[in-house]
């Protein structure tokens, strides 16, 4: 009858609890931190292309102007972080002179200004088992005519 003294007791049983659920806690505490460095970036990223995308779409057509525009609205811009921005003309579905008329319409080609922010995003917590880093793209095309 001793071997079954145990059965009925509930000892020990919040410490059995917590070493089954820690790590499952700590691991769902580590996604949120590294997930919302990530989205944090993303989202400083994105707001700087916004930004200069609405001041071409407010007649704004200087590539140099656009970038500074673009920098200044980065907040927390990571070191490295970039900012292109590239003019370019379309004819049916092949890039184009801009200076030039399409073949076949005879008509000025429609113009784009493409918009492009990259980042390198490091995690905030570097283990071997976690992502390292990731690049952060972020891009908008604006038709200009």
């Amino acid at each position: 009858m001793k071997r079954w003294r145990f059965i009925g007791d509930e000892r020990g049983m919040g410490a059995i609890e917590f070493a089954i659920l820690a790590p499952i806690l700590i691991l769902m505490i580590t996604g949120i931190v590294v997930g919302a460095g990530y989205a944090s970036q993303l989202l400083d990223t994105r707001a700087a292309v916004q930004a200069s995308a609405k001041y071409v779409l407010q007649g704004g057509s200087d590539n140099t102007t656009i970038r500074s525009v673009s920098l200044a609205a980065w907040a927390n811009k990571p070191t490295g972080g970039d900012i292109q921005v590239v003019r370019y003309c379309v004819c049916g579905v092949t890039i184009s002179s801009c200076s030039a008329l399409c073949v076949s319409t005879q008509r000025a080609p429609p113009a784009f200004i493409e918009i492009e922010a990259t980042a390198a995003w490091a995690s905030p917590l570097q283990n071997s088992w976690l992502p390292s880093g990731t690049d952060v793209i972020q891009t908008q095309v604006v038709r200009v005519r």
